[in-house]
């Protein structure tokens, strides 16, 4: 992970819950949604996984908010410290704690040390916050777990990260899912139903061609030629005559759908008011 490079939707997660540990913002109540109210549709792709990004590391606070708070059990695990790796050992921004897992069972260890999955290590009165690095482990209860660097620097100038150290680990929560949402949001993929996405209406136009085969698509500029019937909700005084005839064509030469395909032209058949879905 060089730090020349921007960040995956991994590291970019784990450093803002790290920096909200830090800051005391995870220990405090939940604050109401004080964001603007989402639009009915977004004007850009930017616009849209912007939105998103903020909507995913909410979600990812209010999780690991919850875990520190709550009193429920959770897989509590006892890890000696390897090793300590700063962020420029590593030619990352974000330091590293290698541990082993020890006196756990193995259930508990392939349940806990997962990717994705949230620590808060505790010793005395020294606490840090750490997200497990997946592509780390060797399933036998060694892995790294990524801390912030500012954590690293405070906890082994007080003489808390000593190599051997043992520390209470309680798995808080896991982002793994929030991960990859980030990771979607910041490398923002062009998507074939990015149109969709933006909250543009979906087309709702069926070509029938002379023969009777249906076939779904486009009708550009709303007009129609002989043998085609649009039936976009009602563009014409005939709208609705045309849906019942859409619905009855498409049953007339359902014989070779599936049983899925054909439980949608029944639904459509038995629609009071003609519509056609695409």
């Amino acid at each position: 992970m060089g730090r020349g490079r921007p960040p995956n939707g991994i590291e970019w997660l784990t450093i803002q819950l790290c920096k909200a540990f830090e800051a005391n913002v995870l220990s405090e109540p939940e604050q109401a949604w004080a964001a603007a109210p989402l639009p009915p549709a977004f004007g850009s792709p930017a616009e849209l996984y912007s939105t998103m990004k903020s909507l995913v590391l909410d979600e990812a606070f209010a999780m690991v908010r919850e875990g520190l708070t709550s009193r429920k059990r959770a897989v509590t695990l006892r890890m000696r410290i390897d090793a300590t790796l700063r962020a420029s050992d590593r030619g990352a921004r974000l330091g590293a704690l290698s541990v082993t897992a020890v006196g756990a069972s193995a259930p508990d260890i392939s349940s806990a040390l997962r990717s994705g999955s949230v620590f808060c290590l505790s010793r005395g009165d020294y606490q840090v916050l750490a997200v497990v690095d997946g592509r780390s482990q060797d399933g036998f209860g060694k892995c790294l777990l990524e801390v912030s660097d500012a954590a690293l620097v405070r906890l082994t100038s007080a003489g808390a990260l000593s190599d051997a150290s043992l520390w209470t680990a309680r798995c808080v929560a896991s982002v793994l899912t929030q991960q990859r949402c980030a990771d979607a949001c910041l490398r923002q993929p062009k998507v074939a139903f990015m149109r969709n996405l933006l909250g543009a209406r979906p087309r709702c136009h069926i070509r029938f061609d002379g023969e009777g085969q249906a076939d779904a698509g486009d009708v550009a500029g709303g007009a129609s030629s002989e043998g085609q019937a649009d039936v976009a909700g009602g563009a014409s005084s005939e709208g609705a005559d045309d849906s019942a005839d859409a619905v009855g064509a498409a049953a007339a030469y359902s014989t070779g759908l599936n049983a899925c395909q054909r439980k949608v032209v029944d639904a459509l058949g038995a629609s009071q008011n003609g519509a056609v879905i695409p």
